[in-house]
Protein backbone atom coordinates (compact mmCIF):
# COMPACT_ATOMS: atom_id res chain seq x y z
CA UNK A 1 0.00 0.00 0.00
CA UNK A 2 1.16 3.39 -0.75
CA UNK A 3 0.82 5.62 2.05
CA UNK A 4 2.85 8.55 0.22
CA UNK A 5 1.62 12.01 1.21
CA UNK A 6 -0.10 14.19 -2.21
CA UNK A 7 2.53 16.38 -2.33
CA UNK A 8 2.22 20.42 -3.52
CA UNK A 9 4.90 22.68 -4.83
CA UNK A 10 5.06 26.12 -5.05
CA UNK A 11 7.01 28.30 -7.29
CA UNK A 12 8.43 31.45 -7.15
CA UNK A 13 10.57 33.55 -9.24
CA UNK A 14 11.36 37.34 -9.43
CA UNK A 15 13.61 38.66 -11.86
CA UNK A 16 16.29 41.37 -11.64
CA UNK A 17 14.50 43.28 -14.21
CA UNK A 18 11.49 42.99 -11.69
CA UNK A 19 13.75 44.82 -9.33
CA UNK A 20 14.16 47.80 -11.80
CA UNK A 21 10.53 48.90 -12.55
CA UNK A 22 8.45 51.09 -9.37
CA UNK A 23 8.05 50.47 -6.13
CA UNK A 24 3.91 48.93 -6.79
CA UNK A 25 4.97 46.63 -9.02
CA UNK A 26 8.09 45.37 -6.73
CA UNK A 27 5.74 44.10 -4.15
CA UNK A 28 3.20 43.10 -6.23
CA UNK A 29 5.76 40.31 -7.82
CA UNK A 30 7.60 40.40 -4.37
CA UNK A 31 8.79 36.58 -3.24
CA UNK A 32 6.00 37.60 -0.08
CA UNK A 33 3.41 38.45 -2.40
CA UNK A 34 3.69 35.15 -4.36
CA UNK A 35 4.30 32.94 -1.03
CA UNK A 36 1.40 34.40 0.50
CA UNK A 37 -0.98 34.21 -2.62
CA UNK A 38 -0.09 30.68 -3.72
CA UNK A 39 -0.72 29.50 0.15
CA UNK A 40 -4.15 31.24 0.57
CA UNK A 41 -5.37 29.31 -2.62
CA UNK A 42 -4.16 26.33 -1.09
CA UNK A 43 -5.36 27.12 2.20
CA UNK A 44 -8.82 27.32 0.49
CA UNK A 45 -8.99 24.66 -1.73
CA UNK A 46 -10.30 21.35 -0.22
CA UNK A 47 -8.34 19.25 -2.45
CA UNK A 48 -5.32 20.72 -1.60
CA UNK A 49 -5.34 22.38 1.73
CA UNK A 50 -3.84 19.14 3.72
CA UNK A 51 -1.05 18.09 1.25
CA UNK A 52 2.30 18.23 2.09
CA UNK A 53 3.65 21.59 1.28
CA UNK A 54 7.31 22.45 -0.57
CA UNK A 55 8.61 26.06 -2.02
CA UNK A 56 11.32 26.69 -4.87
CA UNK A 57 12.18 30.11 -5.11
CA UNK A 58 14.56 31.67 -8.09
CA UNK A 59 15.35 34.71 -7.11
CA UNK A 60 16.93 37.26 -9.66
CA UNK A 61 16.51 34.74 -12.37
CA UNK A 62 14.50 35.50 -15.98
CA UNK A 63 11.14 33.93 -17.43
CA UNK A 64 12.99 33.30 -20.70
CA UNK A 65 16.01 31.66 -19.22
CA UNK A 66 15.35 27.82 -17.99
CA UNK A 67 18.96 27.08 -16.42
CA UNK A 68 17.60 28.05 -13.32
CA UNK A 69 18.82 26.02 -10.15
CA UNK A 70 15.40 25.67 -8.03
CA UNK A 71 13.01 25.95 -10.97
CA UNK A 72 15.32 22.49 -12.51
CA UNK A 73 15.59 21.09 -9.13
CA UNK A 74 11.54 21.08 -8.55
CA UNK A 75 11.22 19.38 -12.43
CA UNK A 76 13.64 16.60 -11.39
CA UNK A 77 11.32 16.05 -7.75
CA UNK A 78 8.43 15.48 -10.22
CA UNK A 79 10.11 13.63 -12.81
CA UNK A 80 11.08 11.10 -10.10
CA UNK A 81 7.50 11.23 -8.61
CA UNK A 82 8.17 13.25 -5.48
CA UNK A 83 5.53 16.03 -6.43
CA UNK A 84 2.07 16.24 -7.53
CA UNK A 85 1.13 19.14 -8.35
CA UNK A 86 2.40 22.55 -9.21
CA UNK A 87 1.20 26.05 -8.19
CA UNK A 88 2.46 29.68 -9.62
CA UNK A 89 0.67 32.68 -9.65
CA UNK A 90 0.34 33.26 -12.89
CA UNK A 91 2.16 31.55 -16.12
CA UNK A 92 4.92 34.38 -16.37
CA UNK A 93 5.96 33.37 -13.01
CA UNK A 94 7.22 29.83 -14.37
CA UNK A 95 8.27 30.91 -17.71
CA UNK A 96 8.08 33.50 -20.58
CA UNK A 97 9.09 31.63 -23.13
CA UNK A 98 5.52 30.59 -24.83
CA UNK A 99 7.09 27.44 -27.05
CA UNK A 100 8.91 25.76 -23.88
CA UNK A 101 5.71 26.58 -21.35
CA UNK A 102 3.02 25.24 -23.79
CA UNK A 103 5.88 22.13 -23.88
CA UNK A 104 5.75 21.44 -19.92
CA UNK A 105 1.82 21.84 -20.13
CA UNK A 106 1.13 19.44 -23.25
CA UNK A 107 4.11 17.08 -23.39
CA UNK A 108 5.71 16.47 -20.07
CA UNK A 109 3.28 17.20 -17.37
CA UNK A 110 0.74 15.55 -18.73
CA UNK A 111 3.58 12.26 -18.88
CA UNK A 112 4.84 12.46 -15.14
CA UNK A 113 1.05 13.03 -14.08
CA UNK A 114 1.79 16.59 -12.73
CA UNK A 115 -1.51 18.59 -11.82
CA UNK A 116 -0.37 22.51 -12.98
CA UNK A 117 -2.39 25.27 -11.49
CA UNK A 118 -1.52 28.93 -12.36
CA UNK A 119 -3.98 30.67 -10.15
CA UNK A 120 -3.76 34.41 -11.89
CA UNK A 121 -4.92 32.26 -15.50
CA UNK A 122 -7.32 30.52 -14.12
CA UNK A 123 -5.43 27.41 -15.35
CA UNK A 124 -5.52 23.99 -14.33
CA UNK A 125 -4.66 20.91 -15.82
CA UNK A 126 -7.10 18.79 -14.04
CA UNK A 127 -9.86 20.43 -15.93
CA UNK A 128 -8.27 21.27 -19.20
CA UNK A 129 -8.35 18.20 -21.37
CA UNK A 130 -4.56 18.23 -21.04
CA UNK A 131 -4.08 21.32 -23.27
CA UNK A 132 -4.25 24.99 -22.43
CA UNK A 133 -6.39 26.41 -24.91
CA UNK A 134 -5.74 28.95 -27.26
CA UNK A 135 -6.26 31.53 -24.93
CA UNK A 136 -3.68 30.61 -22.53
CA UNK A 137 -1.31 30.37 -25.35
CA UNK A 138 -1.65 34.07 -26.62
CA UNK A 139 -1.32 34.73 -23.19
CA UNK A 140 2.29 33.18 -23.06
CA UNK A 141 2.68 34.65 -26.04
CA UNK A 142 2.51 37.92 -24.88
CA UNK A 143 4.38 37.36 -21.18
CA UNK A 144 7.33 36.67 -23.63
CA UNK A 145 7.05 39.73 -26.35
CA UNK A 146 6.39 41.67 -22.66
CA UNK A 147 9.38 40.09 -21.03
CA UNK A 148 11.89 40.94 -24.43
CA UNK A 149 10.62 44.34 -24.63
CA UNK A 150 10.83 45.40 -20.84
CA UNK A 151 14.43 43.53 -20.86
CA UNK A 152 15.25 46.35 -23.63
CA UNK A 153 14.06 48.97 -21.98
CA UNK A 154 15.78 48.32 -18.78
CA UNK A 155 19.16 47.50 -20.54
CA UNK A 156 18.76 50.81 -22.14
CA UNK A 157 18.12 52.59 -18.71
CA UNK A 158 20.99 51.28 -17.43
CA UNK A 159 23.47 52.17 -20.57
CA UNK A 160 22.15 55.81 -20.62
CA UNK A 161 23.14 56.10 -16.24
CA UNK A 162 26.16 54.50 -16.68
CA UNK A 163 27.32 57.21 -19.34
CA UNK A 164 25.77 59.70 -16.75
CA UNK A 165 28.35 58.06 -14.77
CA UNK A 166 25.40 57.03 -12.32
CA UNK A 167 26.06 53.47 -10.43
CA UNK A 168 24.12 50.59 -11.80
CA UNK A 169 23.91 47.85 -10.02
CA UNK A 170 26.63 45.08 -9.82
CA UNK A 171 28.93 44.30 -6.87
CA UNK A 172 29.60 47.02 -5.00
CA UNK A 173 33.42 48.11 -4.87
CA UNK A 174 35.16 47.29 -1.79
CA UNK A 175 36.35 50.51 -0.44
CA UNK A 176 32.91 52.74 -1.46
CA UNK A 177 29.30 52.82 -0.68
CA UNK A 178 26.08 53.52 -2.34
CA UNK A 179 25.16 56.94 -2.19
CA UNK A 180 21.22 56.69 -2.11
CA UNK A 181 20.86 60.70 -1.64
CA UNK A 182 24.12 61.55 -4.73
CA UNK A 183 21.85 60.40 -7.81
CA UNK A 184 22.91 56.81 -7.20
CA UNK A 185 26.84 57.65 -7.45
CA UNK A 186 29.30 56.05 -4.88
CA UNK A 187 30.54 57.77 -1.80
CA UNK A 188 33.90 57.26 0.32
CA UNK A 189 33.28 54.17 3.00
CA UNK A 190 35.08 55.37 5.69
CA UNK A 191 35.73 51.65 7.13
CA UNK A 192 37.16 50.04 4.05
CA UNK A 193 38.48 53.06 2.06
CA UNK A 194 41.29 52.96 4.53
CA UNK A 195 42.66 49.21 3.75
CA UNK A 196 42.26 49.81 0.07
CA UNK A 197 44.82 52.78 0.80
CA UNK A 198 47.01 50.41 2.59
CA UNK A 199 47.06 47.71 -0.28
CA UNK A 200 48.27 50.17 -2.74
CA UNK A 201 51.14 51.68 -0.41
CA UNK A 202 52.42 48.51 0.58
CA UNK A 203 52.84 47.63 -3.47
CA UNK A 204 54.62 50.96 -3.86
CA UNK A 205 56.94 49.73 -1.25
CA UNK A 206 57.94 46.43 -2.51
CA UNK A 207 55.43 44.11 -1.06
CA UNK A 208 54.20 41.86 -3.75
CA UNK A 209 50.62 40.68 -3.65
CA UNK A 210 50.73 37.63 -2.13
CA UNK A 211 52.71 39.12 0.78
CA UNK A 212 49.94 41.76 1.07
CA UNK A 213 47.26 38.98 1.24
CA UNK A 214 49.03 37.18 4.16
CA UNK A 215 49.32 40.33 5.91
CA UNK A 216 45.54 40.74 5.73
CA UNK A 217 44.64 37.65 6.93
CA UNK A 218 47.23 36.96 9.34
CA UNK A 219 45.73 40.74 11.02
CA UNK A 220 42.38 39.03 10.40
CA UNK A 221 41.38 42.03 8.30
CA UNK A 222 38.02 41.09 6.60
CA UNK A 223 37.40 40.09 2.59
CA UNK A 224 35.32 42.35 0.46
CA UNK A 225 33.01 39.33 0.49
CA UNK A 226 33.10 38.84 4.34
CA UNK A 227 32.37 42.66 4.67
CA UNK A 228 29.84 42.72 2.14
CA UNK A 229 28.14 39.94 4.07
CA UNK A 230 28.75 40.45 7.69
CA UNK A 231 25.47 40.55 8.79
CA UNK A 232 24.02 37.64 7.14
CA UNK A 233 24.73 34.09 7.75
CA UNK A 234 27.14 34.27 5.12
CA UNK A 235 29.66 35.96 6.95
CA UNK A 236 30.51 32.48 8.66
CA UNK A 237 32.02 30.64 5.73
CA UNK A 238 35.83 30.97 5.35
CA UNK A 239 36.79 33.96 3.38
CA UNK A 240 40.66 35.16 3.26
CA UNK A 241 42.68 37.09 1.11
CA UNK A 242 44.18 35.59 -1.88
CA UNK A 243 46.40 36.73 -4.26
CA UNK A 244 44.10 37.03 -6.73
CA UNK A 245 41.80 39.47 -4.80
CA UNK A 246 45.09 42.15 -4.06
CA UNK A 247 45.66 42.07 -8.06
CA UNK A 248 42.11 42.95 -8.59
CA UNK A 249 41.73 45.95 -6.02
CA UNK A 250 45.41 47.41 -7.88
CA UNK A 251 44.30 47.31 -11.30
CA UNK A 252 40.35 48.80 -10.64
CA UNK A 253 39.99 52.31 -12.07
CA UNK A 254 37.03 52.84 -9.81
CA UNK A 255 39.38 54.33 -6.85
CA UNK A 256 40.66 56.79 -9.04
CA UNK A 257 37.67 58.25 -9.64
CA UNK A 258 36.81 56.66 -12.88
CA UNK A 259 33.33 54.26 -13.41
CA UNK A 260 33.38 51.32 -15.67
CA UNK A 261 30.54 49.59 -16.39
CA UNK A 262 28.95 47.58 -19.24
CA UNK A 263 31.55 45.12 -18.64
CA UNK A 264 29.38 42.42 -19.79
CA UNK A 265 25.96 41.83 -21.57
CA UNK A 266 23.18 38.85 -21.62
CA UNK A 267 21.99 37.79 -24.59
CA UNK A 268 19.82 34.46 -25.77
CA UNK A 269 21.07 31.21 -27.24
CA UNK A 270 19.25 27.33 -27.77
CA UNK A 271 20.64 26.60 -24.36
CA UNK A 272 18.70 29.76 -22.53
CA UNK A 273 20.64 32.95 -21.17
CA UNK A 274 24.27 33.55 -21.76
CA UNK A 275 26.49 36.25 -20.45
CA UNK A 276 29.36 38.16 -23.00
CA UNK A 277 32.04 40.79 -22.96
CA UNK A 278 31.06 43.91 -23.89
CA UNK A 279 32.86 47.05 -24.38
CA UNK A 280 33.24 49.10 -21.29
CA UNK A 281 31.89 52.17 -20.24
CA UNK A 282 34.20 54.52 -18.76
CA UNK A 283 33.03 58.00 -17.33
CA UNK A 284 36.34 59.65 -15.62
CA UNK A 285 35.79 61.61 -12.37
CA UNK A 286 32.47 60.56 -11.80
CA UNK A 287 32.90 60.04 -8.20
CA UNK A 288 35.48 61.03 -5.29
CA UNK A 289 38.84 59.07 -5.97
CA UNK A 290 40.35 56.94 -2.80
CA UNK A 291 44.28 56.50 -4.29
CA UNK A 292 45.71 59.37 -6.92
CA UNK A 293 46.74 58.83 -10.22
CA UNK A 294 50.11 58.93 -9.35
CA UNK A 295 50.02 56.07 -7.12
CA UNK A 296 47.88 54.50 -9.19
CA UNK A 297 49.63 54.04 -12.49
CA UNK A 298 52.78 53.89 -10.55
CA UNK A 299 51.72 50.91 -9.40
CA UNK A 300 50.52 49.66 -12.12
CA UNK A 301 54.03 49.95 -14.20
CA UNK A 302 55.23 47.80 -11.76
CA UNK A 303 52.50 45.24 -12.57
CA UNK A 304 53.07 45.21 -15.93
CA UNK A 305 56.64 44.81 -15.41
CA UNK A 306 55.79 42.12 -13.57
CA UNK A 307 53.48 40.48 -15.75
CA UNK A 308 56.11 41.10 -19.09
CA UNK A 309 58.68 38.61 -17.44
CA UNK A 310 57.07 36.07 -15.92
CA UNK A 311 56.07 33.47 -18.61
CA UNK A 312 52.17 32.42 -19.35
CA UNK A 313 51.82 29.95 -16.50
CA UNK A 314 48.42 28.04 -18.50
CA UNK A 315 50.18 27.12 -20.93
CA UNK A 316 51.93 24.46 -19.00
CA UNK A 317 50.87 20.85 -18.62
CA UNK A 318 48.32 20.58 -15.59
CA UNK A 319 46.60 24.34 -16.25
CA UNK A 320 44.01 24.59 -14.53
CA UNK A 321 43.43 20.66 -14.35
CA UNK A 322 45.21 20.48 -10.43
CA UNK A 323 42.77 21.37 -7.68
CA UNK A 324 43.47 21.70 -4.01
CA UNK A 325 41.06 19.44 -2.16
CA UNK A 326 40.87 21.63 1.03
CA UNK A 327 40.39 25.13 -0.26
CA UNK A 328 39.20 24.01 -4.51
CA UNK A 329 41.63 26.28 -5.64
CA UNK A 330 43.71 25.75 -8.96
CA UNK A 331 47.12 24.85 -8.50
CA UNK A 332 49.98 27.18 -9.46
CA UNK A 333 52.80 26.42 -11.69
CA UNK A 334 56.42 27.70 -10.41
CA UNK A 335 58.99 28.07 -13.35
CA UNK A 336 62.81 27.34 -12.58
CA UNK A 337 65.03 24.60 -13.85
CA UNK A 338 61.91 22.11 -13.71
CA UNK A 339 57.76 23.17 -13.42
CA UNK A 340 56.66 21.84 -9.88
CA UNK A 341 52.82 22.48 -9.18
CA UNK A 342 51.77 23.79 -5.95
CA UNK A 343 49.12 25.27 -3.85
CA UNK A 344 49.48 29.33 -3.45
CA UNK A 345 47.04 29.28 -0.53
CA UNK A 346 48.99 28.60 2.57
CA UNK A 347 51.60 31.69 1.47
CA UNK A 348 48.64 33.70 2.37
CA UNK A 349 46.57 32.12 4.88
CA UNK A 350 48.76 30.80 7.86
CA UNK A 351 46.24 28.14 9.06
CA UNK A 352 45.17 26.76 5.74
CA UNK A 353 45.20 22.61 5.96
CA UNK A 354 46.46 22.35 2.35
CA UNK A 355 49.37 20.28 1.30
CA UNK A 356 52.42 22.94 1.59
CA UNK A 357 54.79 20.96 -0.77
CA UNK A 358 55.43 21.25 -4.42
CA UNK A 359 54.86 18.40 -7.03
CA UNK A 360 57.33 18.22 -10.22
CA UNK A 361 55.20 17.76 -13.71
CA UNK A 362 57.43 15.13 -14.47
CA UNK A 363 56.08 13.01 -11.49
CA UNK A 364 52.54 13.95 -11.96
CA UNK A 365 52.67 13.12 -15.67
CA UNK A 366 53.73 9.65 -14.76
CA UNK A 367 51.64 9.09 -12.07
CA UNK A 368 48.81 10.31 -14.06
CA UNK A 369 50.25 7.79 -17.57
CA UNK A 370 50.19 4.83 -14.92
CA UNK A 371 46.92 5.26 -13.67
CA UNK A 372 45.50 6.11 -16.92
CA UNK A 373 46.69 2.98 -18.21
CA UNK A 374 45.19 0.77 -15.02
CA UNK A 375 41.99 2.94 -15.67
CA UNK A 376 41.86 1.77 -19.78
CA UNK A 377 42.16 -1.88 -19.13
CA UNK A 378 39.85 -1.85 -16.01
CA UNK A 379 37.39 -0.97 -18.39
CA UNK A 380 38.25 -3.06 -20.84
CA UNK A 381 38.25 -0.19 -23.92
CA UNK A 382 41.49 -1.23 -24.87
CA UNK A 383 39.70 -4.85 -25.50
CA UNK A 384 36.94 -3.26 -27.95
CA UNK A 385 37.70 -3.95 -31.70
CA UNK A 386 38.88 -0.81 -34.04
CA UNK A 387 35.97 -0.73 -35.95
CA UNK A 388 33.85 -0.73 -32.54
CA UNK A 389 35.56 2.74 -31.62
CA UNK A 390 35.34 3.84 -34.81
CA UNK A 391 31.41 3.43 -35.04
CA UNK A 392 31.05 5.26 -31.48
CA UNK A 393 32.93 8.14 -32.85
CA UNK A 394 31.91 8.48 -36.80
CA UNK A 395 28.99 11.38 -35.56
CA UNK A 396 30.08 14.94 -34.45
CA UNK A 397 26.96 14.93 -31.96
CA UNK A 398 27.90 18.47 -30.99
CA UNK A 399 27.87 19.75 -34.40
CA UNK A 400 24.50 17.95 -35.16
CA UNK A 401 22.73 18.65 -31.63
CA UNK A 402 23.97 22.56 -32.91
CA UNK A 403 22.53 22.31 -36.39
CA UNK A 404 18.82 21.24 -34.68
CA UNK A 405 19.02 23.60 -31.91
CA UNK A 406 19.90 26.32 -34.47
CA UNK A 407 16.43 24.73 -36.56
CA UNK A 408 14.54 25.15 -33.39
CA UNK A 409 15.62 28.82 -33.07
CA UNK A 410 14.77 29.66 -36.68
CA UNK A 411 11.18 28.43 -36.66
CA UNK A 412 10.64 30.23 -32.92
CA UNK A 413 11.84 33.38 -34.58
CA UNK A 414 9.66 32.89 -37.67
CA UNK A 415 6.68 31.74 -35.20
CA UNK A 416 7.13 35.31 -33.58
CA UNK A 417 7.29 37.39 -36.56
CA UNK A 418 3.74 35.52 -37.26
CA UNK A 419 2.70 37.05 -33.92
CA UNK A 420 3.66 40.36 -35.00
CA UNK A 421 2.09 40.51 -38.04
CA UNK A 422 -1.25 38.89 -36.57
CA UNK A 423 -0.68 41.77 -33.88
CA UNK A 424 -0.32 44.43 -36.42
CA UNK A 425 -3.18 42.85 -38.33
CA UNK A 426 -0.68 42.03 -41.77
CA UNK A 427 -2.28 38.55 -41.27
CA UNK A 428 -5.85 37.27 -40.22
CA UNK A 429 -6.48 35.25 -37.03
CA UNK A 430 -7.43 32.10 -39.35
CA UNK A 431 -3.93 32.55 -41.29
CA UNK A 432 -2.19 32.99 -38.00
CA UNK A 433 -3.69 29.54 -36.48
CA UNK A 434 -2.70 27.58 -39.50
CA UNK A 435 1.00 29.13 -39.68
CA UNK A 436 1.46 28.77 -35.95
CA UNK A 437 0.12 25.16 -36.17
CA UNK A 438 2.58 24.23 -38.88
CA UNK A 439 5.70 25.92 -36.65
CA UNK A 440 4.23 24.22 -33.83
CA UNK A 441 4.59 20.67 -35.35
CA UNK A 442 7.92 21.74 -37.26
CA UNK A 443 9.34 22.43 -33.89
CA UNK A 444 8.16 19.01 -32.19
CA UNK A 445 9.50 17.10 -34.74
CA UNK A 446 12.84 18.79 -34.72
CA UNK A 447 12.98 18.01 -30.74
CA UNK A 448 12.30 14.67 -31.46
CA UNK A 449 15.55 14.42 -33.25
CA UNK A 450 17.34 15.95 -31.24
CA UNK A 451 16.12 13.75 -28.94
CA UNK A 452 17.26 10.81 -30.66
CA UNK A 453 20.87 12.38 -30.96
CA UNK A 454 20.91 13.01 -27.26
CA UNK A 455 19.72 9.33 -26.44
CA UNK A 456 22.67 7.86 -29.37
CA UNK A 457 24.89 10.14 -27.72
CA UNK A 458 24.87 8.93 -24.07
CA UNK A 459 24.84 5.38 -25.02
CA UNK A 460 28.92 5.98 -26.87
CA UNK A 461 29.76 8.52 -24.31
CA UNK A 462 32.54 6.64 -23.10
CA UNK A 463 33.71 6.53 -26.95
CA UNK A 464 33.67 9.86 -27.79
CA UNK A 465 35.33 11.15 -24.70
CA UNK A 466 38.39 8.79 -24.97
CA UNK A 467 40.61 8.69 -27.49
CA UNK A 468 40.52 6.05 -30.68
CA UNK A 469 41.71 3.00 -29.20
CA UNK A 470 45.57 2.92 -31.50
CA UNK A 471 46.46 6.05 -29.66
CA UNK A 472 45.93 4.68 -26.28
CA UNK A 473 48.01 1.94 -27.60
CA UNK A 474 51.64 3.03 -27.57
CA UNK A 475 51.78 6.28 -25.00
CA UNK A 476 55.16 6.31 -23.23
CA UNK A 477 54.02 9.79 -22.56
CA UNK A 478 51.14 12.27 -21.41
CA UNK A 479 50.25 15.19 -23.54
CA UNK A 480 47.33 17.87 -23.14
CA UNK A 481 45.45 16.76 -25.83
CA UNK A 482 45.15 13.17 -24.03
CA UNK A 483 44.60 14.90 -21.07
CA UNK A 484 42.12 16.93 -21.94
CA UNK A 485 39.86 13.63 -23.01
CA UNK A 486 40.49 11.73 -20.06
CA UNK A 487 40.60 13.73 -16.85
CA UNK A 488 38.30 16.37 -15.81
CA UNK A 489 40.06 17.27 -12.48
CA UNK A 490 43.58 16.03 -10.19
CA UNK A 491 42.47 16.36 -6.56
CA UNK A 492 45.31 16.46 -3.75
CA UNK A 493 44.55 16.75 -0.30
CA UNK A 494 46.22 18.09 2.68
CA UNK A 495 48.38 15.01 2.95
CA UNK A 496 49.66 14.62 -0.51
CA UNK A 497 46.84 12.13 -1.77
CA UNK A 498 46.07 12.28 -5.68
CA UNK A 499 42.75 11.55 -6.76
CA UNK A 500 41.75 11.84 -10.00
CA UNK A 501 38.45 12.56 -10.94
CA UNK A 502 38.12 10.64 -14.72
CA UNK A 503 35.73 11.65 -17.60
CA UNK A 504 34.53 7.80 -17.96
Amino acid sequence: MNDRVFTVAAYIRLSSEDKDLDDRKIESESVSNQRDYIKEYINNNSELSDAKYMEFVDDGYSGLDFHRPKFNEMINLAMNGDIDCIIVKDFSRFARNHVETGNYLEQVFPFINVRFISINDHYDSKFADNTPGMEIGFRNILYEYYSMDLSKKVKKAKEMAAKNGFYSGGPMTYGYKFAKDKGNNLQINEETAPIVKRIFKMRLDGLGPTKIAKILNDEGIPTPGAYENRNSRYSQNILFWAKSSIERILKNETYIGNLISHKSETYRTSDGIKIRKAIPITVENAHEPIIDKETFYAVNSKEQIKRETIHTWNKSLFSRKIKCGECNRYYRCSYSSHKRYFCNTPATLTSARCYRKKFSEDYLADYVLRELNIKINNVGLSGKSEKQVNNSTDKDYKKIKMSLKNKIERVKARKFDLFEQFVNKKISEETYLIKNSEYERDINAIRDELSCVETEEIKNAVSDDLPKNDELKDITKLSRDILDKVINYIIIDGNGNIDIEWKF
